[in-house]
């Protein structure tokens, strides 16, 4: 994988999420990410998904509506909302 492509972070940061206490260098590999494909909803649903974990559900909003703003019709960040608002 190339380190210039958003796909490379992406996927690093799937594996950091595996790891214990990795969730802070996942978040970094998709905002690397997402410096490199600022277009793509799905980096801002998987950052979305990050911060739920850890508990911090105004940024998971944030990115879950990003995520819609850039693709209204995807499901992940429609979900996601709703997981922000219980």
């Amino acid at each position: 994988l190339d380190p210039s492509k958003a796909r490379y972070w992406s996927h690093l940061s799937l594996s950091l999420t595996k790891v214990p206490n990795g969730l802070k260098d996942a978040e970094d590999a998709l905002l690397q990410a997402i410096k490199l494909e600022p277009d793509n909803a799905e980096l801002y649903v998987n950052l979305g998904q990050i911060y739920l974990k850890s508990g911090m559900k105004n940024e998971a909003y944030n990115q879950f509506e990003k995520a819609l703003e850039l693709n209204p019709e995807n499901i992940k960040a429609q979900n996601g909302l709703k997981l922000t608002e219980t």
